[in-house]
């Protein structure tokens, strides 16, 4: 039934991950584990970078926001 897919069923390859204040910190690039894969903008980071899910509030249409402000979620970000 479509209202009962969890968060991290609703994520998809190329939606926009925003944190709390709005802002951008990248695409999804998929799901590995219990973290979401952000590309890593930098090829010196190597191709994501990564993202605790429990950081995620909502999923919606093409936009995963974050409970978190992207600075704090830029801090946290894992190669």
């Amino acid at each position: 039934m479509a209202g009962t897919q969890t968060i991290t069923e609703r994520i998809r390859e190329g939606q926009r991950v925003v944190g709390a204040d709005g802002k951008a910190i990248g695409r999804v690039t998929g799901l590995a584990g219990s973290l979401l894969a952000l590309e890593a903008g930098d090829p010196k980071l190597g191709p994501h970078r990564y993202l605790d899910v429990a950081t995620i509030a909502t999923v919606e249409g093409e936009e995963v926001r974050l409970l978190i402000d992207a600075a704090e979620a830029n801090e946290r970000l894992s190669t």
